[in-house]
This record gives C-alpha cells, sequence and structure tokens, in this order.
C-alpha cells in the first residue's frame, strides 16, 4: 500500500505533463503547416522544354516569403517610424535610441 502523499504527487505530475505536453503539441501543429509553405515558386512554361516565366515585375520566382510581411516596408501606422525597425522602437525616454 502506498502513502498518500506519494499518490497525490502522481496526481500533480501527471496532470502537470498533460497540460505542457497538450499545449507543446498544439503549438507544434498550429506551425507546421506554415513549415510546408515554400519561399518562392518558378512558374514554368508550356511544352516538354523547361522554359521559366517571369513575373510581372521581371523578377524569376514568386517570392511567397514576403506576402504577409515584407520587412523592409515601413510601417506607417507605427507610433515610432524612424530606424531599422520602426515597430519595435521605443520612445527615447523609455530606453536607448537605435540608430
Amino acid at each position: 500500500m502506498s502513502h498518500w502523499l506519494q499518490e497525490v504527487a502522481f496526481l500533480l505530475i501527471t496532470l502537470f505533463l498533460s497540460s505542457l505536453l497538450r499545449v507543446l503539441v498544439g503549438a507544434w501543429t498550429c506551425r507546421f503547416g506554415h513549415t510546408l509553405v515554400p519561399p518562392g515558386l518558378y512558374r514554368r512554361g508550356p511544352g516538354p522544354e523547361c522554359n521559366f516565366l517571369k513575373t510581372q515585375s521581371g523578377n524569376p520566382a514568386l517570392r511567397l516569403c514576403s506576402t504577409w510581411w515584407d520587412a523592409n516596408e515601413k510601417d506607417e501606422k507605427a507610433p515610432y517610424t524612424s530606424g531599422p525597425y520602426p515597430s519595435l522602437r521605443c520612445p527615447a525616454s523609455a530606453s536607448t535610441v537605435y540608430h
């Protein structure tokens, strides 16, 4: 016969691990689909030869990684719009100013 404290400890550890695993598996499944998207797509013309088509802007491939967010775009709605990362800047009075 085991001690009641051992049973309580086992129950608490089991509950903690099951909730931790549930969170980890949930985070993994949400991010797994994002890993299946390639950074770009090449378009091939019709016919047996492999002639690649250019995009309307003249690029050889369609970039998918900048479809959702382009790091080079300036966010005009951000409160601090100067510096290399406008949306990540802090006010000058709060911390170091990045140039």
